[in-house]
């Protein structure tokens, strides 16, 4: 691309967006996730039970728990593994399902709660990122996390689609 007809490349800004920009807005890091997750005593229960058995050094402590990332691994693999290999253990591969079911709804409630707070904070931020992207040259967002706030911010939570290249349904009775 050539600016104003000249041989000279026109300039780009490239945004990389990555975990700490959902960090500031409120939302926890991976690692912390399950550290500072509200739980219902009845799954803190059955999660304690499920990461002892995976982690039997582990003290039992929330903010020791391993991330969220390798216990749903573990889960994952031990839901086929069990059946063969324990089929009398403290649990079932049925459990590691419902517990999976059950944190994660309680992540995604957890994230829906920070989502809807309103906070000067993250009024400064979303119109800072805005306005930069919206005053750069060519501007281009890298991201390893995306998210609805980055979504919310640059696109009016998907209102306006022609951000992201594409032609709103209603123009053109199909999303191309």
């Amino acid at each position: 691309m050539l600016k104003g007809g000249t041989n000279r490349p026109a300039m780009t800004t490239v945004f990389v967006v990555g975990a700490g920009f959902s960090r500031d807005l409120g939302y926890p890091l991976t690692r912390d996730l399950l550290k500072r997750l509200p739980m219902s005593v009845s799954l803190w229960g059955v999660l304690r039970k499920v990461v002892k058995f995976h982690h039997p050094d582990w003290d039992g402590r929330k903010d020791s728990l391993p991330d969220i990332e390798t216990l749903l691994t573990e889960w994952t693999a031990n839901e086929e593994l069990l059946p063969a290999l324990r089929p009398g253990g403290p649990f079932r591969a049925e459990d590691l399902r419902h517990l999976r079911q059950d944190l994660l709804g309680a992540i995604a409630y957890s994230f829906h709660r920070i989502h809807r707070k309103r906070s000067a904070i993250r009024e400064w931020i979303h119109r800072r990122f805005f306005k930069m992207v919206s005053t750069a040259e060519n501007p281009v967002i890298i991201s390893f996390n995306w998210d609805y706030e980055l979504d919310k911010i640059l696109c009016k939570g998907r209102k306006h689609l022609e951000v992201y290249g594409v032609v709103h349904p209603s123009k053109t009775g199909h999303l191309s």
